[in-house]
């Protein structure tokens, strides 16, 4: 988040809704918009991991450490693998 604008970041934290942005921009403390920014960001990237892991483990899918018995048809995704990456892609992630 560090990379967008005083604008971008007022955008961003408003979510899009520009009458709100103008707000942020033109009433609030900067450096209370930035630590908002900040919480709303790693919000956003919990939110993300939570859908991700959702449907990793909707299509029978887990993590390689995860406990529990193995399973002889079990997928295991390792995001590192192009073809993984492909195959998310599939599915519009």
């Amino acid at each position: 988040m560090g990379s967008l604008s005083a604008t971008e970041s007022c955008l961003y934290l408003a979510d899009y809704d520009i009458e709100r942005a103008l707000k942020y921009y033109w009433e609030e403390d900067f450096l209370l918009v930035q630590e908002a920014i900040k919480v709303k960001s790693a919000c956003d990237s919990q939110r993300s991991l939570i859908s991700l892991e959702a449907s990793m483990y909707s299509f029978g899918g887990k993590y390689a450490d995860d406990a529990g018995g193995s399973n002889a048809n079990e997928t295991i995704i390792d995001l590192s693998d192009p073809s993984a990456k492909e195959a998310l892609a599939a599915f519009g992630f």
